[in-house]
């Protein structure tokens, strides 16, 4: 047992209430922590009922006493709540516009197959094309040549006369009966040979326009199915890319609110603490701080866990005992299981007789657990499990980790669940 004994009762009713003075050095302090030293750059009315004590600054203490109300922790728990609210509406956003991206993703590659599968029809359609223009140039060919013969014939006819019958033509150019007979079979030949020629230039006109026509028409259609396709492919990449933008957007949103959320919910949780150690601070004040009453209530912010105290009390390790210490300038024993659960959530009563009166008794502690020696206690430590505590040992040491020494009375839980 330690030649020492814990503060037994508070100095001038205002050592849970003191902002903590920041210790020199780069010791890790918690969130709540640092919010509670910076409210106290501004001193919050009281509500009524509530009026702060007179009193003289501790030696110990370097900032104003912060005081809150019950109205501003309801405003600070409502922000908090609202900010949660925004948080699980955001992310229901987000899903919806995962969902969003995952169709657009889809609409791509759909849209990328059927532009792949227009490209192949449209370059079929051009071969087919292809091979119409060469049939209308081999009718072109054809049409050239049946001009020419038809030319011939026409120039042959005027030199001739238009008027003139074959027959007189065949006898003209006779000398006898079997020339004339000769000359006029020759003259019909050539008439029927005129005609066919005639439709032949006609018809491989018409066959001309007709191919020419066709090998137009099956790429013009072709090729604007193509475009369609293209374009089709350019406003569903276009629409997975907004998409996509929405959605990182969401992401940096929802991680903004997180963290403004969680600061709202740590102010919440200390003010909440500062209220509770001004009732407390006032109870006192008014004479009721003994063993039991409202001086040895506990009161709890939200859901603090066994890991949060084991981190905030590490995190306070090394910081120079002090009687009657309540913040990282120096801790007395209850000083500092006050100060460590505070960061959390959790207000003790000052003392550590009062933090035994106020706490559940266990048989079988967990880590978080209060550590008491003596009944009433005269000291008090953090059980961290394994036979291992957090505590604040005596004039002369530091706060630390370390075995459980002899002396346990009990213990006692104080966090919820």
């Amino acid at each position: 047992m330690n030649n020492h004994m814990c503060r037994g009762v508070s100095v001038a009713g205002r050592a849970i209430a003191t902002v903590p003075a920041v210790r020199p050095g780069p010791r890790p302090v918690s969130i709540a922590a640092s919010l509670i030293l910076a409210l106290a750059a501004t001193t919050i009315p009281i509500a009524a009922g509530h009026a702060a004590p007179a009193a003289t600054p501790s030696p110990s203490a370097t900032s104003p006493i912060v005081r809150v109300n019950a109205e501003q922790v309801a405003a600070s728990r409502a922000e908090a709540a609202a900010l949660a609210a925004k948080v699980a509406e955001l992310e229901k956003q987000l899903a919806d516009a995962n969902t969003a991206v995952t169709a657009s993703q889809q609409a791509v590659a759909a849209a990328k197959q059927a532009e792949q599968q227009a490209d192949v029809e449209r370059d079929a359609a051009k071969t087919v094309a292809d091979q119409r223009q060469q049939e209308a140039d081999d009718a072109g060919r054809k049409l050239a040549q049946s001009k020419q013969v038809l030319g011939r014939w026409a120039a042959k006819s005027y030199m001739q006369g238009p008027n003139v019958p074959p027959e007189m033509l065949a006898l003209l150019g006779s000398g006898t009966t079997d020339e004339f007979a000769s000359s006029l079979a020759t003259q019909r030949v050539l008439g029927r040979q005129l005609d066919t020629t005639v439709s032949a230039v006609q018809q491989a006109e018409a066959d001309q326009a007709k191919l020419a026509d066709a090998a137009k028409a099956v790429t013009a259609t072709h090729q604007a199915a193509a475009e369609k396709a293209a374009a089709a492919r350019r406003a569903a990449e276009s629409s997975l890319a907004q998409r996509t933008a929405a959605v990182s957007t969401l992401t940096q949103t929802i991680a903004t609110t997180k963290v403004q959320a969680q600061t709202a919910q740590t102010t919440a949780q200390a003010q909440a603490a500062q209220l509770a150690a001004i009732e407390l601070e006032t109870a006192q004040q008014a004479g009721t701080g003994g063993v039991t009453g409202e001086a040895a209530r506990v009161v709890v912010v939200g859901s603090p866990t066994a890991q949060q105290v084991m981190d905030a009390a590490a995190s306070l390790t090394g910081i120079a005992y002090r009687w009657g210490g309540t913040t990282p300038a120096g801790f007395d024993c209850s000083g500092y299981t006050g100060y460590v659960f505070a960061q959390v959530g959790v207000t003790l009563p000052r003392t550590a007789r009062q933090q035994q009166a106020a706490a559940t008794p266990v048989s079988d502690p967990q880590p978080g657990d209060l550590v008491f020696f003596g009944r009433p206690a005269t000291h008090v430590g953090i059980y961290a499990g394994n036979g291992m505590m957090y505590d604040s040992p005596h004039t002369g040491a530091v706060t630390t980790l370390r075995k459980v020494h002899s002396g346990v009375t009990g213990y006692g839980r104080v966090l919820p669940g």
